[in-house]
């Protein structure tokens, strides 16, 4: 009886594990109080937005904390807009590729072309208002 309650556990630990979604989200760590973000629309280079305020800071931090990670090799076309964060004399750039309203969004860390993060459509929408010129 004890094995088939210990297989019981093993199976049921095992499906829960097994359907669990990745969300690890776009692990940047910052500290409001000397952040800067940039963002630069790669079509035209001269195109720069400097966000600085405390409410559009916490709505970058909350998509990206909400950005689903998907491991994989990727093959996406050029990026739309790139992100450059700066905080703590640290500097981070996030390639975005934004989707239309309704749609996903697709987040990936410079140098790391084997990941990328799903934004969902929710925050696709306020990504859009936050980066749009």
């Amino acid at each position: 009886m004890r094995k088939i309650w210990f297989l019981l556990l093993v199976f049921v630990i095992v499906s829960l594990t097994g359907c669990q979604k990745e969300t690890d989200g776009l692990a940047l760590q910052w500290d409001n109080s000397d952040l800067t973000i940039t963002v630069s629309e790669l079509a035209d280079s001269k195109n720069l937005l400097l966000i600085k305020d405390q409410d559009s800071l916490q709505d970058f931090q909350a998509i990206f904390s909400h950005a689903i990670k998907k491991d994989g090799i990727v093959n996406l076309t050029s990026a739309e807009y790139r992100i450059n964060i700066k905080a703590n004399d640290q500097t981070a750039n996030v390639y975005v590729w934004v989707g239309e309203k309704g749609q996903q969004s697709t987040l990936m860390k410079e140098g790391d072309s084997h990941t990328i993060y799903i934004v969902s459509e929710k925050w696709t929408n306020l990504l859009s208002q936050l980066i749009m010129f």
